[in-house]
């Protein structure tokens, strides 16, 4: 490789691209936010409401609570999707239990430790 060039990041394999279309649009769009020239009030405003505050404190950006929420809420669901449909089908248990076994599982081994506020650790 020539020196001077510089290659930049990307989210997505870019083999993945070719076979699922659809992700362009989610993946120009992210790549494009993350990579996005310094000192512009969009990268400024996308550093301190959601990049920032999601990795050290859920908790001082709403934006950043939300996305937190939304993915351990998201977690949680696959979690009860995937153990009442494919885990515990064969645990012998009657279609009211095996949900309510789901369920608990999901809602238990949520991951809430998410919402802890590393900024205390460094």
């Amino acid at each position: 490789m020539k020196k001077g060039i510089t290659l930049y990041n990307i989210i997505f394999p870019i083999w993945l691209l070719w076979i699922l279309p659809v992700t362009w649009v989610v993946v120009l769009l992210a790549n494009f936010l993350i990579d996005f020239k310094e000192g512009s009030k969009i990268q400024d405003w996308w550093y301190t409401n959601f990049t920032n505050p999601v990795s050290y404190n859920p908790f001082s950006s709403f934006f950043a609570f939300l996305w937190v929420t939304c993915c351990i809420t998201l977690t949680a669901v696959l979690i009860y999707f995937f153990n009442d449909r494919w885990c515990l089908k064969k645990a012998g248990l009657e279609d009211g239990q095996r949900k309510a076994v789901a369920l608990s599982l999901a809602a238990f081994t949520a991951p809430y430790l998410f919402y802890l506020p590393t900024e205390f650790f460094f």
